[in-house]
């Protein structure tokens, strides 16, 4: 396809691709960045031929972690530490809002009083990192890393089910959002939610 972007205030039209759909590959193979270029090859710091887009922030996924944004300078960027497969592109952010939550109703009908999601069920596959909230409110962040997890490489790829408190407020219509903001995988197979009805 043929992408129009602003690269340092010029604006340029870059031939891009899409890579095939991140399925049963391996975690290091994760590719979730825009107008990238992957680096696979001995371990390095030093990434080059990044000159489309001098200047930029980019977004980095080394060996399967996710490594701090750069800004490319000259055509490259210098990574913290030295990886073997690095993904680097721009970042692109991922949402999904549910509908309004509606309770099933007990007694008295709950659409139209005030309420509110306590806790939600989040069913994911294979996936690593975002957040998650009431849609306008604060976001809590999706926490993967495990006390046993080795500190210095990515924790694994996650399948199952993610179960979190919420403490926002009574709403008329509440919605629950997830959001993905890093180079990572997220497939979001279900939510479900507990829900507290208020007054009028």
């Amino acid at each position: 396809m043929t992408v129009t972007r602003t690269i340092e205030g010029a604006t340029k039209r870059y031939i891009e691709y899409m890579v095939l759909e991140f399925d049963d590959q391996d975690q290091k193979d994760a590719y979730f960045v825009d107008s990238g270029l992957t680096y696979d090859g001995a371990a390095a710091t030093t990434i080059t031929g990044l000159d489309h887009l001098d200047g930029e922030q980019v977004q980095i996924l080394a060996d399967g972690a996710v490594h701090p944004p750069k800004t490319v300078g000259g055509g490259s960027i210098t990574l913290d530490y030295a990886a073997s497969v690095v993904h680097v592109g721009l970042g692109s952010e991922a949402k999904i809002t549910s509908l309004p939550v509606v309770p099933q109703p007990v007694g008295a009908d709950p659409r139209g009083r005030h309420r509110k999601v306590y806790r939600a069920m989040v069913h994911l596959h294979r996936s690593l990192g975002g957040f998650i909230g009431v849609d306008g409110g604060d976001m809590d962040v999706l926490v993967f890393r495990q006390a046993g997890d080795a500190m210095d490489t990515a924790p694994p790829l996650f399948t199952g089910i993610k179960e979190l408190k919420f403490p926002g407020s009574y709403e008329k219509v509440p919605q629950v959002t997830i959001l993905q903001d890093q180079p990572m995988p997220m497939t979001v197979l279900s939510i479900i939610t507990e829900v507290d009805v208020g007054g009028p």
